[in-house]
């Protein structure tokens, strides 16, 4: 796959097997020379290794092992690397980078082509640019403001006196009412000079003219229905104490 803005750039998907990363054989295989390349077989697909094989061990047989890592190979008549790596280091050790015929270099002229519609791609997305405002000729009206000022502080001012005023007053009228009850409390308790009674005429009781209360008998009639309740229950306590 390649991106839009760098279309020279391609991305091959690795893989994980057995401790080691791997690509498909058939996609590397279209921009680079992977025949000296020994393969694997991972999920139904030939795979090669990016990196050496760690768990490889060298072999002194130089003809059935890699060129460069010296890691034992499983064919050595076919293939004479174990990985990428390997391969890249041999055609960098020699100025001579194989690739196959399929796989396409980018010219110098060709880059420069891009970058420069990549670039122009770029400036077009970008919004213009905003003119330079000039400054507005403003006002402050301070003198306005100063006014507006000292008659909010007039009115609170004025407010918080009456404040006061109407509380001394009450202060004031609470104070007369207290004095007042205070007077007339004192007023009450203020002892009178009283007229010594005469005894000269003692007082001897005398009995009374008045006839004497003669009580009268109360009288004992009751209703029919007092009786029978009164019955039921003489006859209901008489067959308690004759059950216990």
């Amino acid at each position: 796959m390649s991106s839009g803005a760098h279309r020279h750039h391609r991305v091959l998907h690795i893989y994980r097997h057995v401790y080691k990363d791997v690509v498909s054989l058939s996609a590397m295989d279209n921009y680079f020379d992977c025949s000296q390349i020994q393969p694997y077989k991972c999920n139904k697909r030939m795979v090669i290794a990016l990196n050496p094989l760690p768990h490889s061990g060298q072999t002194s047989n130089v003809g059935g092992s890699c060129e460069v890592c010296k890691r034992r190979l499983t064919e050595p008549d076919l293939y004479h690397y174990c990985s990428i790596t390997c391969k890249f280091v041999k055609t960098a050790s020699q100025s001579a980078a194989s690739w196959s015929s399929n796989s396409r270099v980018m010219t110098k002229d060709e880059l420069l082509k891009d970058r420069v519609l990549f670039d122009r791609s770029k400036s077009s997305q970008k919004s213009p640019p905003k003119e330079n405002t000039k400054p507005q000729d403003f006002k402050l009206h301070t003198q306005q403001r100063a006014l507006k000022r000292a008659m909010f502080n007039y009115e609170v001012a004025t407010k918080l006196y009456l404040i006061q005023q109407q509380k001394k007053q009450e202060e004031k009228i609470l104070k007369m009412i207290e004095d007042e009850e205070i007077r007339l409390l004192r007023k009450e308790m203020v002892p009178r000079a009283q007229l010594m009674p005469f005894f000269d005429r003692p007082f001897f009781p005398q009995r009374s003219s008045r006839p004497l209360t003669v009580p009268k008998e109360p009288s004992f009639r009751m209703s029919s229905k007092c009786s029978t309740s009164v019955c039921s229950s003489g006859l209901y306590n008489f067959q308690q104490s004759q059950a216990h």
